[in-house]
């Protein structure tokens, strides 16, 4: 029996939205979310589609949804967006499906079904309260994947429970709790390839969420933390600028070339911060867990350089260098 209703889908349409959203949240990347045949629009249709407008990667709810993505021949990165039972995941490998995890189960699941140095995305609930890990288990079960043969770290992301009202004082609370937790993980040395916080209406009425996502910023902690640690590899340097920051009422070396290494690392630090502006990536009105993040990079220096010089150290100092550097991360990472 026919019915007398139908649907018309623009694909042109569909392209558009696409091309149009990318415009508005570079340099952040759009993942299309095609899951329930493309919110019954039809998901190879709208696929071809969202791929044509700049999509760089699909979405999907489940295992069977990415594996007929796969055989109608879309070779992009394809993301479960949710953990997926045990038995469904040996063909989600070998089709190169990247899975989302907040389970030390999912991460065993994944190893006994074949994994090697499979993509995951971990999934934190900074309040949507429908899946992903509490935040403050972030820290191991990234431990976890990294130091697993089955896994690799490839993305790091929540969900805005209340975007769609953008004014909502929840979506900060949201932002700044992943925010926080990106701070725990590039402290201990994890930096995601991907950042993804923000569905299509944090995406278009909300700057936070898609700041985080946005690699130039991260980039930016990047090189900071990389020019710190060629700073302290000069001869010299190394032990001013260890005292400047774990040692502040130590006295400097009568030859101290504290004032030229204080004035390279300003002015330094001047360029990075004028060129996230530039480029829209540093802001001044990110959330202050995000603001604190050049505080971390020059944490790590400091941490690569006392890790590498520890044994000069006599015990008083010692002590004094693990009571700074606590109380420093406890005042980076506070709400």
């Amino acid at each position: 029996m026919s019915r007398w209703a139908w649907a018309e889908i623009d694909l042109g349409a569909v392209r558009h939205n696409i091309e149009t959203i990318s415009a508005i949240v570079g340099p952040a990347a759009v993942w299309a979310v095609v899951k329930a045949d493309g919110y019954g629009h039809g998901a190879e249709q709208v696929a071809a589609a969202a791929r044509w407008g700049g999509a760089a990667g699909l979405c999907v709810a489940l295992v069977k949804e990415g594996l007929a993505l796969r055989d109608a021949g879309f070779d992009c990165p394809i993301l479960v967006l949710s953990e997926q039972p045990p038995d469904d995941l040996g063909e989600a490998i070998r089709a190169g499906l990247e899975l989302t995890v907040y389970s030390y189960q999912q991460l065993q699941a994944i190893a006994a079904a074949g994994g090697r140095d499979h993509p995951v995305h971990l999934k934190i609930d900074t309040g949507m309260r429908r899946v992903g890990a509490d935040a403050e288990d972030a820290l191991s079960l990234t431990q976890a994947i990294t130091e697993s043969p089955a896994t690799r770290l490839a993305g790091l992301c929540t969900h805005m429970a209340v975007a769609d009202q953008p004014d909502d004082p929840f979506n900060g609370e949201q932002t700044e709790l992943f925010g926080r937790v990106l701070l725990t993980l590039t402290l201990a040395g994890h930096q995601p390839a991907i950042v993804h916080a923000a569905n299509s209406a944090a995406a278009l009425a909300i700057p936070a969420p898609r700041d985080l996502a946005g690699p130039d910023f991260w980039s930016h902690i990047a090189r900071l933390f990389d020019h710190l640690l060629a700073l302290t590899e000069q001869p010299g340097w190394a032990i001013d600028l260890w005292r400047l920051f774990y040692l502040p009422d130590a006295p400097a070396t009568p030859d101290s070339a504290l004032a030229a290494v204080l004035t390279a690392m300003t002015a330094w630090l001047d360029e990075a911060l004028a060129a996230g502006r530039a480029s829209g990536a540093v802001r001044d009105d990110l959330p202050p867990s995000l603001q604190a993040a050049l505080a971390v990079a020059v944490l790590r220096a400091m941490d690569e350089w006392s890790l590498q010089h520890l044994e000069e150290l006599d015990e008083a100092a010692r002590a004094r260098l693990a009571s700074v550097q606590l109380d420093a991360f406890r005042r980076l990472l506070a709400p």
